[in-house]
């Protein structure tokens, strides 16, 4: 039988999330302690980006090079422009949409609020099991 998959059996709820005042250290930080790799960017309850270990490293190495004394902002270091969906979006559509912009990330909203994420992990996930629902392994060789 196959599952039905949606937005909401992908996402990951609830996620953490950092205030565009923040520091890239204390994103890099948050990261590193819960293991993952992105962040929504909000300022106040209002989502305003996204940030992810790439962008922390680079923000820590133009740092490193220049030798500013001030910490990097969040808001210096995140995308502005994250792609945002609803909850209720077609599973499809979202998936098609971060291929598209090569999105590593998905915020899913309800109601203009951050309810989610999807990343591209989730995504590849999901593939593996519609190709192991649709080409379910052959029997094994060995025979009793």
């Amino acid at each position: 039988m196959r599952a039905h998959h949606t937005v909401i059996s992908l996402m990951t709820p609830f996620p953490y999330s950092i205030s565009v005042t923040g520091t890239v250290a204390e994103a890099a930080s948050m990261m590193e302690e819960r293991g993952f790799h992105h962040l929504p960017v909000k300022d106040g309850e209002k989502l305003v980006g996204i940030i992810n270990a790439h962008d922390v490293a680079v923000a820590r190495k133009v740092r490193a090079e220049g030798a500013p004394s001030a910490p990097i902002s969040v808001r210096s270091a995140a995308r502005a422009k994250p792609f945002v969906v609803d909850i209720n979006d077609p599973l499809e559509q979202v998936v098609r949409g971060m291929a598209e912009r090569r999105a590593e990330a998905t915020l899913v909203t309800r109601k203009g609020r951050l309810a989610g994420i999807i990343t591209s992990t989730d995504v590849a996930h999901l593939l593996a099991d519609l190709v192991a629902e649709t080409n379910p392994s052959p029997p094994s060789d060995e025979t009793a």
